[in-house]
């Protein structure tokens, strides 16, 4: 008897774990990718280094594997939005590809109180990064950065900026300027502008920017804006999270994850990583 209720249990499926995909498992081969998550299943590896806020003295690094994120314990204490604050000192390139001579693009910060807060349970349990609209700051300050059009900027962040041409994402050539006053826009540019004004203020969105000249577009948790965008695109450039350059325009609101991919999203690219995001982070 007991030999067939075994025989009969082995014949069960065991229902498997549920794969976790990361954007570059939803579109392949991004040029880079920085985040609070995995760019693809497959990724292990170092994606911040994280450091205490009061004096920036002693940092260690969040890592991700089997599509968990561990964060560290700083000095002897777990990261807290109150008793032990934490800010990212660097988000690591996790392609680590992109740059000129095939390494990494990461955006850190060598300035303590110029550093991004780290915001436990931002969305739901994940983490994110809050930027101040005042002077925080991550960059690639090395004018190492160079790709041509067609490409695309895929972005989850949560605006709560006020002013006119706040910058989440800044090159000197092209950038990316949120807008959530009157007109509560989002909006493309290289050279021209692209504006989707679909994006209530105050609410996480999954962003993706087609930047192809002509055909280029903003899609706002899956409604886009077409136009054109001009022909601008980065030769030997730095890029900058939070500001345009470095500190003008800046931007004030929470980033969850941003990646680059040389290449044109088509509209299936865009519904699937709009559903990709909007699972992982919960809105």
């Amino acid at each position: 008897m007991k030999k067939l209720l075994v025989a009969f249990l082995l014949l069960i499926p065991t229902l498997a774990q549920a794969q976790y995909n990361g954007p570059g498992d939803v579109v392949a081969s991004p040029w880079t990718f920085w985040g609070l998550r995995g760019v693809t299943n497959a990724f292990t590896g170092n994606v911040a280094s994280i450091c205490d806020a009061a004096t920036g003295a002693t940092c260690a690094d969040a890592t991700w594997s089997g599509g968990v994120l561990t964060l560290p314990t700083i000095g002897g204490n777990a990261c807290d939005n109150n008793a032990h604050p934490c800010v990212v000192a660097t988000l690591y390139d996790q392609v680590g590809t992109g740059c000129t001579g095939g390494t990494a693009c990461d955006l850190t910060q060598s300035t303590n109180s110029k550093r991004p807060l780290l915001i436990l349970h931002c969305l739901g349990s994940n983490p994110c990064i809050l930027f101040d609209g005042v002077d925080d700051t991550l960059g690639h300050s090395t004018a190492d950065i160079s790709f041509s059009q067609p490409f695309t900027f895929s972005l989850v962040f949560d605006n709560t900026e006020t002013t006119t041409g706040a910058n989440v994402v800044g090159l000197s050539v092209v950038d990316i300027e949120v807008t959530h006053s009157a007109t509560n826009s989002i909006l493309g540019y290289a050279g021209s502008s692209v504006t989707n004004t679909s994006s209530p203020v105050r609410l996480p969105h999954s962003v993706q920017i087609v930047f192809n000249n002509a055909s280029s577009g903003v899609s706002v948790d899956g409604s886009t804006t077409s136009g054109t965008a001009g022909t601008g695109a980065p030769t030997a450039d730095r890029l900058w999270l939070g500001t345009f350059d470095g500190g003008s325009f800046p931007w004030k609101g929470t980033a969850m994850e941003f990646g680059i991919w040389t290449s044109a999203f088509t509209g299936t690219n865009i519904t699937n990583m709009t559903a990709n995001q909007r699972a992982y982070w919960g809105f």
